[in-house]
């Protein structure tokens, strides 16, 4: 009976409904054939960009699609079609997509939800301040009302499809947020999730901060990774570069930033101190 409880079960992913399946243990295969294709073949798991959770690439008609594997698990084999929910992991460990460690946690939407006009499709859809897009205009047969379903691309941002004039166009959330209820992104600023999450596209974890300010962030919250200037002899610094490095001297230590830039401590210093790239001033950037 222990064999039988152990087996591992398979339910097709939805929406890719004969050509994949996903297992409660978080394995996807192709079991539909297309030109190139081998059916039953086990998926291989990317875990770069994003916040590093396991993704596959899911393909029908010659149209790749990125999908975390705990969302297929979870909408497989967890999901009512009611509400929405965003998938947790039990125990923590994001690489663990069994089923026994998935659950759901309901968003909770309250009267504290307020909605603009996304920027440039005016009377067709609007962005609420939690980061849910729905439409408001009728076009192409859409669902006036409908909450559009995000989805991650290569680099672990949630993206969504717009619809204007019969044509489609991909906008990031949190871009859209940000238009939306701050306002045009100014030159040189960047977005930055404060929690370090790419998922979490509420108003309150976006910030417009410097590209300085945003590599700081991170770096601090383990987003990137650290390299070492001695194991990086061929790294060259460019004049932003240096900008930079002059910029955070003294929010962080010369380590630090050797490893945030992968060169080596020497460098660093010599930078910092203008004894290298010493003609290069912070105004030259402008």
């Amino acid at each position: 009976m222990e064999k039988e409880h152990d087996e591992e079960r398979w339910l097709p992913v939805v929406g890719y409904e004969s050509w994949y399946e996903i297992s409660d243990r978080g394995r996807v295969k192709r079991v539909g054939k297309a030109t190139g294709a081998i059916p039953f073949r086990m998926l291989k798991e990317n875990h770069g960009g994003g916040n590093g959770s396991p993704k596959v690439t899911l393909c029908i008609n010659n149209i790749p699609r990125i999908l975390y594997i705990k969302d297929i698990v979870a909408e497989a084999f967890l999901s009512t079609g009611k509400g929405e929910y965003v998938v947790a992991h039990i125990n923590g460990d994001r690489f663990d997509n069994n089923v026994s460690n998935l659950r759901l946690d309901n968003i909770k939407i309250d009267n504290l939800e307020e909605w603009m006009p996304v920027v440039g499709y005016e009377n067709l859809y609007e962005v609420s301040n939690y980061g849910r897009i729905k439409r408001t205009g009728g076009e192409c047969g859409a669902t006036v009302g409908k909450i559009l379903k995000p989805q991650s691309n290569l680099t672990g941002y949630k993206h969504i499809q717009l619809y204007k004039d019969r044509s489609g166009h991909t906008n990031t959330v949190h871009r859209t947020v940000m238009a939306a209820f701050v306002g045009p992104r100014p030159n040189d600023m960047q977005i930055n999730h404060k929690d370090g999450n790419k998922e979490n596209n509420r108003l309150d974890n976006l910030e417009y901060v410097t590209a300085s300010e945003n590599k700081l962030h991170a770096f601090r919250t383990g987003l990137q990774t650290a390299l070492r200037g001695e194991e990086h002899a061929m790294a060259v610094l460019t004049e932003k570069d240096v900008i930079e490095i002059r910029s955070l001297v003294g929010k962080v230590t010369y380590r630090d930033l050797a490893d945030m830039f992968g060169v080596s401590l020497t460098a660093i210093f010599a930078v910092a101190n203008h004894k290298s790239w010493a003609w290069l001033r912070e105004g030259d950037d402008d």
